[in-house]
């Protein structure tokens, strides 16, 4: 049996640890539970919050590069992209990079949301075919959608 690597891609710039890691660790679980073949990749294992608990909003440029090079490579090398864009200002750049780079790479995505915009966005609805909403039992929906995409292979 092999493993399946699902890649959680979401929100970290400007965002305090515990709402970048919680929303990880609680799908990591739940995807563990689903299918004991399911490991969960956070890009979070290599980055560290600063001294209050935040994630920067400015990098310096070698780090930027190190971090753009490690979710690139994170990316290709995971079977799927479970990308969370909860509403709110901004949108993550970054997240959206990562669904581009995991399409253009053949890769499934399944994306997780609360914005009408993004759900109803016409690229995100035309590349994305797996969109759910958070405010209709969406964490359940994703989950189910990877086991059903990937149960066979298991």
């Amino acid at each position: 049996m092999s493993k399946i690597y699902i890649y959680l891609a979401g929100p970290i710039t400007g965002k305090s640890a515990q709402s970048a890691v919680q929303w990880r660790e609680l799908i990591g679980n739940a995807l563990e539970g689903a299918c004991e073949n399911f490991v969960s990749i956070s890009p979070l294992r290599c980055e560290s919050p600063d001294e209050d608990g935040m994630y920067p909003v400015e990098y310096e440029w070698a780090f930027a590069h190190e971090v753009t090079e490690k979710n690139k490579l994170d990316v290709q090398r995971c079977d799927a992209v479970l990308a969370y864009l909860p509403d709110g200002n901004p949108l993550s750049i970054g997240t959206i990079l990562e669904i581009g780079w995991a399409r253009g790479m053949g890769k499934p995505v399944i994306l997780v949301t609360n914005s009408d915009m993004v759900l109803n966005h016409p690229i995100i609805m035309a590349d994305v075919p797996f969109r759910f909403d958070t405010r209709d039992k969406g964490w359940k929906k994703a989950v189910n959608t990877l086991k059903g995409l990937f149960e066979v292979y298991a």
